[in-house]
């Protein structure tokens, strides 16, 4: 009977869950083939440290807003 319950309350959370996680693997796919066809077309692509700076400020700002 717990089990089901369980289940029960679950079950919501499995649909989002999947969309989640379609989006993230959507999401690195579409990245990884826009920075290749970048490359392809000699548009030089920014820096790793570049992009992770840009989120830690992007981060740092939204704390300061809220």
């Amino acid at each position: 009977m717990r089990h089901r319950l369980v289940k029960l309350a679950l079950l919501p959370v499995r649909p989002v869950c999947r969309a989640l996680l379609r989006l993230v693997i959507t999401g690195v796919v579409f990245i990884i083939c826009l920075l290749i066809s970048l490359r392809l077309l000699g548009v030089p692509a920014p820096q790793l440290s570049d992009v992770l700076e840009r989120i830690e400020s992007v981060s740092q700002l939204t704390e300061a807003l809220s």
